[in-house]
């Protein structure tokens, strides 16, 4: 068993206590790391104990199999990012897709990159969201209209999935959106008004899917690039 004593390394706001990971060295064992436990028997990290944690950074990882449920249990998370070397390797059951979400009402950031979910998109949001990236995740079904009314969302990432049917245009409170990113998907129909007013938009990419129609004049004097 390896696992991180919560008490070891966070301090009472959640964040890390840099004077105790000044041991953690890469070139030295683990197990004589502060505020690291380590028990011979099976190898697993109990992620369901650390119920101060804020912010888990996995990115550029090489994990393999089944991110376990017990990540769903850290009700204090306000980051979750996720990447993997080895495309679709490491899988999110749908299940617990949907119960992270439910669970994790502090969430600003999920990134999800290369991680296996084959799910359509749930539709339990919390309005702190601020980004929302998942691409490479077999996402599959509609786009549905609860992910462009979170107020918060400055960045959304989807491309490379399975997404099908037109972009919602009953849409309200999307004014913070900077960037918008939704190629390599099945999507179809017109390209609605309200994305031509976003007058935050940074960076915007529609491109590889179906849509038809007119583009319009876009409103934002921030706009880098259009795909």
């Amino acid at each position: 068993m390896f696992t991180i004593l919560p008490n070891g390394i966070f301090n009472a706001s959640g964040m890390c206590n840099k004077n105790t990971t000044l041991s953690w060295n890469k070139r030295t064992d683990c197990c004589s790391w502060n505020g690291i436990h380590c028990d011979e028997t099976d190898g697993t990290t109990k992620f369901g104990e650390l119920s101060s944690l804020m912010h888990l950074n996995l990115m550029y990882s090489s994990f393999t199999g089944v991110i376990p449920t017990e990540i769903s249990h850290l009700s204090k998370l306000q980051v979750l990012s996720i990447s993997i070397d080895n495309s679709y390797r490491l899988r999110l059951e749908p299940y617990n897709f949907e119960l992270l979400l439910k669970n994790l009402t502090q969430l600003r950031d999920l990134e999800l990159d290369d991680v296996n979910v084959s799910s359509s998109i749930p539709l339990n949001f919390f309005s702190y969201l601020t980004t929302l990236r998942l691409p490479h995740t077999v996402l599959h079904g509609v786009l549905p209209e609860r992910v462009f009314h979170l107020s918060n969302l400055e960045y959304l990432y989807l491309p490379y999935n399975s997404l099908t049917g037109p972009i919602p245009s009953n849409v309200g409170g999307l004014q913070n959106l900077r960037y918008l990113y939704l190629t390599s998907n099945y999507l179809n129909g017109t390209i609605p008004s309200w994305i031509f007013s976003l007058t935050s938009l940074s960076g915007l990419d529609l491109s590889n899917n179906s849509f038809s129609g007119k583009i319009h004049v876009f409103k934002s004097k921030a706009l880098n690039g259009v795909f």
